[in-house]
């Protein structure tokens, strides 16, 4: 008698569930490389928005939904694609080194001094 509540309940859950994640099991976001807001560049909108930490953080999250990194439950930092697509994700592949694999802990650290994100920097200063 409770058999039939209890099989409808459970399919409308499953349904939910399913409309909740987006639909089908297998798609992705697009990575948002041609982003812009307002005719500004993806990163330089997220140096002005936090600075160099924010712009790096970026890189990071571009790479990652595109696929060409991997972050782990540890923390280890590992990169699939190590094409750059940009001078940002040439410094983060760089940082990571030669054995596409690295901690998260110092990696962010060493991101900020490289020489992209200090391009990145100066360059919104002068523009005012």
């Amino acid at each position: 008698m409770w058999a039939i509540p209890f099989l409808l309940c459970g399919a409308l859950v499953a349904v939910g569930a399913w409309r909740l994640r987006g639909g089908e099991p297998g798609e992705r976001p697009s990575p948002p490389e041609g982003l812009t807001a307002h005719g500004i560049p993806l990163y330089d909108a997220a140096y002005l928005g936090g600075g160099a930490p924010r712009a790096a953080l970026t890189a990071l999250v571009v790479m990652r939904l595109g696929g060409r990194l991997i972050l782990s439950r540890s923390g280890t930092l590992t990169v699939t694609d190590p094409v750059p697509r940009n001078d940002l994700e040439a410094a983060v592949i760089a940082v990571i080194g030669d054995t596409r694999r690295r901690e998260l802990g110092g990696t962010s650290r060493e991101i900020l001094r490289g020489r992209a994100i200090g391009r990145s920097a100066t360059g919104w200063p002068g523009r005012g």
